[in-house]
């Protein structure tokens, strides 16, 4: 899953200039070729989707305008009850960051104005440093494996969250990548986190997602105990995301499905969600990268490139950079996001398993208010 969502922004902006220069040309055809989507799958706005909880994960301590004013729409606040800021950083001597006095009373003012919304916040708890570069495996599985460390990190959550003032609801663990010599670690911290959090704040955990037990299909996901964990959170977020290894979509609604009742089946009482991706892949020869809708319909705007969609119902747009380089952009609008979560019918995924929307921000403008149409 991504952590580069905020790097992507300004290069939307700049492709959606592009493309309104582009779109000045005299070629006769330009307008009927810019941008142009196939169609979309039918669905009916008076269709229902299955009543679920859902919840939105942002990526950093604050939310610019746009992500606030999303936010504050009348179909958001019907359709979400949570939103989780990825924003604390487990330092290396065990503190929390952000430490600095000024930093920590933004987050608070961030939180209170979320508060004021009606939503229930809590701050994600990432292993990457500073600068968003998320750790490596080794490096992660030394942190987990040195018992002074864990205990740190565990003592710096509970300041944050206990007494009278704590700085959120909850904590969401965000653990990837990880090898399987610390799957007793993993199970450890989160008993840990149990013992020092719960019940006055909440405690989640992101586990990678898994269709079967054995051998599991998503790397990492042997890392994690989940029945071993489940009793210590409130909620597990299961990250059906970056379905496509290549070209392809980033999601996929049966294998969701699927890892969502694997999971729930061995959750216990913690509740389980699967997550949706707001954002979508750019895929070179040079790798992919993480995308916002308003990018993806920028390049294609700029490139007079034609908006197919995949068999899941997802648009992608291939196009050749100025560079030569070949792209195949995979996203996702409000129709093909509407239609996984209608294929989510009570048969295919059982109704007390909830959604979390992964990367707010990055979405087509009219996601909410189409899915405010359709939410039970």
């Amino acid at each position: 899953m991504t952590r580069a969502l905020r790097s992507v922004f300004l290069s939307a902006i700049a492709a959606l200039h592009l493309g309104g220069m582009l779109g000045c040309s005299s070629d006769s055809r330009s307008e009927e070729r810019e941008g142009a989507f196939a169609p979309a799958p039918a669905l009916d706005d008076t269709t229902k989707v299955t009543a679920r909880s859902a919840a939105v994960i942002a990526d950093g301590c604050s939310l610019d305008t746009w992500q606030m004013g999303a936010l504050a729409s009348a179909p958001s606040r019907r359709v979400l009850r949570e939103v989780v800021l990825l924003c604390l950083v487990p330092r290396f001597d065990g503190q929390i960051g952000p430490a600095d006095p000024s930093a920590r009373a933004s987050l608070r003012a961030q939180v209170a104005s979320l508060r004021q919304l009606g939503y229930e916040v809590k701050l994600g708890l990432s292993f990457t440093d500073e600068a968003g570069t998320q750790f490596d495996g080794a490096q992660a599985s030394t942190l987990l494996l040195d018992d002074a460390w864990v205990g740190s990190v565990v003592a710096n959550l509970r300041d944050l969250f206990s007494g009278s003032a704590p700085i959120a609801d909850g904590v969401d663990v965000d653990l990837e990548h990880l090898p399987t010599n610390v799957r007793a670690a993993v199970t450890s911290l989160f008993a840990r986190l149990d013992g020092a959090l719960r019940p006055a704040a909440a405690v989640d955990a992101f586990v990678p997602p898994a269709s079967s037990a054995a051998p599991s299909d998503i790397p990492g996901f042997d890392s994690f105990d989940v029945a071993a964990i489940a009793p210590h959170v409130d909620r597990l977020r299961v990250m059906t995301l970056d379905y496509s290894a290549d070209p392809g979509p980033t999601i996929d609604a049966s294998w969701a499905a699927a890892a969502g009742a694997f999971a729930a089946g061995g959750a216990g009482s913690a509740a389980v969600d699967v997550a949706v991706p707001l954002y979508g892949y750019d895929f070179t020869s040079a790798g992919a990268r993480p995308v916002t809708y308003l990018e993806a319909r920028g390049a294609a705007d700029a490139y007079r490139a034609p908006i197919a969609r995949g068999s899941t119902g997802a648009p992608h747009v291939l196009y050749t950079d100025a560079e030569g380089t070949r792209h195949d952009c995979w996203f996702d609008d409000a129709a093909s996001t509407l239609g996984v979560l209608h294929a989510w019918t009570p048969s295919v995924l059982s109704p007390s398993v909830g959604v979390v929307f992964y990367g707010l921000g990055a979405e087509d403008p009219a996601l909410w208010a189409e899915l405010g149409k359709v939410w039970p």
